[in-house]
């Protein structure tokens, strides 16, 4: 769990800093994709079990950042193909069923201006 929480911690840090360093939003995706990587790796890197219930995993915040910023920047395509992967976990749900809903309302809007998305 130590290389998840260093990546998270990295992605907040980055975060943080973007206003005074534009640049660092492209190491932003590089880790919290990493990060992503990993959990799909390993698991239980991200995972715990205890007596009473099954495996649950940590709340993870890295790719929910990512995927804010891919939807701000207009990247739909990408950030629902990041949240799916996140479905995985427990986590990201209701961010697929957001997005795919605005990803058909492109598609509708694009299709009606004789266009295509």
């Amino acid at each position: 769990m130590d290389y998840h929480f260093v990546l998270q911690s990295a992605v907040e840090r980055l975060w943080g800093a973007r206003r005074a360093e534009p640049e660092a939003l492209a190491a932003l995706e590089v880790f919290a994709l990493l990060d992503l990587d990993l959990m799909e790796a390993a698991p239980h890197a991200v995972s715990f079990k205890t007596a009473a219930t099954a495996v649950k995993f940590v709340q993870v915040s890295s790719v929910p950042r990512l995927i804010a910023l891919l939807e701000r920047e207009g990247a739909f395509g990408e950030a629902l193909a990041v949240a799916r992967r996140l479905v995985r976990f427990g986590q990201g749900e209701n961010v697929v069923v957001r997005l795919e809903e605005k990803a058909r309302a492109l598609v509708t809007e694009a299709a009606a201006q004789g266009g295509s998305a």
